[in-house]
């Protein structure tokens, strides 16, 4: 038995390219670079989430907001590890391991003259 997750997202089209952006009040927020013409969001929108998840474009399906920037999609197949993974984009991660190693971005404090 397969199992079927459904996904609410927050679309943002016309983006300068096609990333997770963290999440949009309970939806995860999607930047897509596709405008929404023809159908190509959607699309770019399945092929997105079917390449982060590495499931078929098939297994994903949009069953609510076609139209509209709030989605909801019913996803098939995918482990609860590549959910987890999508819906906590890398860039956390990366930020909680630099703060684990003790490395900062601010810059060091100047002592003496100018």
């Amino acid at each position: 038995m397969t199992s079927r997750v459904t996904l609410s997202v927050y679309v943002q089209p016309r983006a300068s390219r096609t990333a997770i952006a963290g999440q949009h009040g309970d939806d995860l927020k999607i930047r897509l670079a596709a405008a929404p013409v023809d159908n190509a969001a959607n699309e770019a929108l399945v092929e997105f989430i079917a390449q982060q998840l590495g499931i078929p474009k098939r297994n994903i399906r949009v069953l609510a907001g076609a139209a509209s920037r709030r989605k909801t999609l019913e996803i098939e197949g995918a482990s609860a590890e590549a959910l987890g993974a999508l819906c906590n984009p890398a860039p956390l991660v990366a930020t909680a391991r630099r703060r684990a190693l003790g490395v900062t971005t601010k810059k060091p404090i100047q002592t003496g003259p100018r």
